[in-house]
């Protein structure tokens, strides 16, 4: 018997295999590195809490289902999100985050990453609430072609250089092209 999976169904097991890499790199952190530096003014500690709220904030936006479909796209997201914040208030609240994962940071990540992902494997397609409005899970079909694309640049061996380029963190050099 053969089931029917869906582009959701896929979202999901991509955002449960993302972390399960998140949780082996967070393994790997002994005692005393967790207060060494990590990204600029931020600690590991720190860096680990904001990944930790990638997945709280899943959770939270499902338990809030939202009145009007304002947000499309998961970029448009991060654009009202970006207009809406500053790096501020970001950093504020991964060091509060950072210290909600108390003393067993990796714990408190694999239980976070549990509750999302349960949550998304029940939550079907709501209508969410969100610090950027209104929005739907389901990937859209540029998404898809990012996805791919990415693909063939991890395939090719430019996986590092294109998560760099689109984290601002370097530039590609010109003329780059993953097809």
């Amino acid at each position: 018997m053969t089931t029917h999976r869906t582009p959701l169904d896929e979202q999901v097991d991509l955002y449960r295999r993302a972390g399960e890499r998140v949780m082996s790199l967070i393994s790997g952190v002994s005692g005393d590195q967790w207060n060494s530096p990590a990204l600029g003014p931020w600690t590991v500690r720190t860096l680990v809490g904001h990944i930790g709220r990638a997945f709280t904030t899943v959770t939270e936006f499902l338990a809030k289902p939202a009145a009007n479909h304002d947000v499309h796209t998961a970029a448009d997201y991060y654009l009202v999100a970006l207009r809406l914040t500053d790096s501020a208030s970001i950093k504020a609240s991964a060091e509060q985050a950072a210290h909600a994962l108390g003393e067993d940071p990796p714990a408190a990540i694999r239980k976070f990453r549990d509750a999302a992902v349960e949550a998304l494997m029940n939550a079907g397609d709501p209508l969410i609430s969100t610090a950027a409005g209104g929005m739907r899970l389901p990937a859209d079909i540029c998404r898809s072609a990012l996805t791919v694309a990415i693909e063939v640049a991890i395939g090719r061996g430019d996986g590092q250089p294109v998560l760099l380029a689109l984290t601002g963190r370097a530039s590609l050099f010109g003329g780059f092209s993953v097809v």
